[in-house]
């Protein structure tokens, strides 16, 4: 399509909350739910980008905001990913999930400290709760102002987000210091939706540490990082 094509103006428009233009553009008799390449509607394109009022002219219009984009998102899911809370407010919002949470700390990815033997090494990791650190975290970005409409329940949920956190621990022997990760899998039952946090994340890469003492700021600087990412991911998964 070029840009002068009118049907691609109009997803211009909504996508620029060029109102009145859509209003002209529709008057032609162009399509109400048009999509662009992404699967993405007039309704859709306006939500996801905050435009208030050319939602409510979309909606008063007819525009059906069930619809969804290829990726499964219809226009709320797209305006909640992206913090629209004005656009919120005009839209209909699927039923609040229930929601659990259940972690538990691996050990697997301990290997060696250059001052402390495995044995001790476990025990210092395990007193630490890192496990729980992340759960917390995630309960946190829940309670925030925007968050989704999930109720955070400890008995029969909808659904139960599953952290299996996994700090790494290695010794440098070069170094006489001991090299930190950490990585947490989430996995959301019942669903599909499984990933894993960590390693290689921008701003969260491998730290180094001269013993388990120093051990716990690196942990909990990992753990609260992590709290909003896991949250969302989560959330853009459960309202596809």
């Amino acid at each position: 399509m070029s840009a002068a094509d009118p049907a691609q103006e109009l997803l211009n428009a909504a996508k620029k909350g060029q109102t009145e233009t859509v209003r002209s553009l529709l008057k032609r008799k162009l399509p109400l739910e048009s999509r662009d390449k992404e699967g993405k509607t007039l309704l859709m394109l306006a939500a996801e980008h905050g435009h208030a009022d050319t939602v409510q002219f979309l909606l008063e219009k007819g525009a059906d905001p069930t619809l969804r984009d290829r990726e499964g998102y219809n226009a709320y899911a797209l305006a909640l990913l992206n913090g629209r809370e004005q656009v919120l407010k005009l839209l209909p919002g699927p039923a609040v999930k229930r929601i659990a949470i259940e972690s538990d700390l691996g050990t697997e990815n301990l290997y060696s400290s250059c001052s402390a033997n495995p044995q001790q090494l476990a025990a210092a990791v395990r007193a630490m709760r890192v496990d729980s650190m992340v759960a917390a975290a995630v309960r946190e970005a829940a309670a925030e102002p925007g968050a989704a409409p999930f109720e955070l329940v400890t008995d029969a949920p909808d659904f139960t987000i599953h952290l299996h956190v996994r700090p790494q621990v290695s010794c440098l022997q070069q170094e006489s210091m001991d090299n930190l990760s950490l990585e947490i899998d989430v996995k959301v039952t019942p669903g599909s939706f499984q990933k894993t946090f960590g390693g290689g994340l921008k701003g969260l890469h491998a730290r180094r540490a001269a013993g388990p003492a120093q051990y716990a700021p690196l942990f909990t600087e990992w753990a609260k990082a992590h709290g909003k990412p896991i949250y969302w991911a989560v959330v853009g998964a459960l309202l596809k």
